[in-house]
């Protein structure tokens, strides 16, 4: 039986070039860390460097930003009604979810 959900490991830097000129992630020790995982159809693009924002919503700020670029470069896998963003935690819980839909509205 094959598995319908593909995983590929990136960073984002690797995925997108310079797609976070201005916007670039913060490594502190003081701050949360938290991952964008990019879903495009069933491929998941695994984000394995991660950032470390002052909370949830500044990471969603971000994560919004990041998704408008993507978009705006045509860098999707598909219409953006398969796309979405997963915010995950250092344990790798999801705490958020942006639905690239989300940014047309």
């Amino acid at each position: 039986m094959t598995n319908p959900r593909q995983v590929v490991a990136y960073s984002l830097a690797a995925l997108r070039k310079d797609m976070t000129k201005g916007t670039k992630r913060r490594m502190s020790k003081d701050m949360p860390r938290f991952y964008f995982h990019v879903w495009q159809n069933r491929t998941v693009f695994e984000d394995r460097r991660g950032g470390d924002f002052a909370d949830l919503r500044a990471a969603w700020n971000w994560a919004e930003a990041d998704a408008r670029a993507m978009v705006r470069e045509g860098q999707l896998g598909g219409p953006p009604e398969e796309c979405w963003v997963e915010i995950c935690d250092t344990t790798g819980a999801t705490v958020a979810s942006l639905p690239f839909v989300r940014l047309f509205n």
